[in-house]
């Protein structure tokens, strides 16, 4: 047994849910600069920095025209399709993201995926730093760190059009 002396305030923790609510139960998900990324339809949410649990509806969201089909994070920004575009936010900062560039098409859900940028062929050359790769408009697309896009399969092979949803995967297997 013991028995606490000391002012009551001393007893008691901050309350960090202030205008908060649970984070909702979305379609996509990726950890970004130790925020979740989630998406509802036509809204990319982002928890609150390490609380992934909490969101704050007033502030932490970014609306696109039309539902979200691909949240791909990479080093300084995020990539984000939708069913007629694929997006580049850059920055490093949820609250200022700036839209970069935009691609038009759709962008098939479940095809994003991230790889290293070296091993994607730009050219004569290799790509560097963090890439991804989706499917966009029927066309692999990889998009590099920077917020460049290369439609790496255009002219050569094209997706089918009717496929609306894959599961893509990067392996590397003995160095290939």
């Amino acid at each position: 047994a013991f028995s606490f002396t000391a002012a009551n305030d001393t007893l008691v923790m901050p309350c960090r849910t202030h205008l908060m609510t649970p984070m909702p139960a979305g379609k996509l998900f990726a950890f970004w600069r130790g925020r979740l990324l989630c998406a509802v339809g036509n809204l990319l949410l982002a928890s609150r920095a390490d609380q992934w649990e909490l969101h704050n509806p007033a502030k932490d969201f970014k609306q696109f025209a039309d539902p979200i089909t691909l949240i791909q994070p990479v080093s300084d920004g995020v990539y984000v399709g939708t069913e007629s575009e694929l997006v580049f936010l850059s920055g490093i900062d949820f609250d200022s993201l700036a839209f970069m560039r935009s691609i038009p098409g759709r962008v098939v859900l479940g095809s994003g995926v991230s790889i290293p940028g070296k091993k994607i062929g730009r050219g004569q050359s290799m790509g560097s730093g963090d890439a991804m790769m989706c499917i966009v408009d029927g066309k692999i697309a990889a998009g590099f760190a920077s917020g460049s896009v290369d439609l790496i399969t255009e002219g050569r092979y094209e997706v089918d059009p009717a496929i609306t949803e894959v599961f893509a995967t990067f392996r590397e297997v003995r160095g290939i």
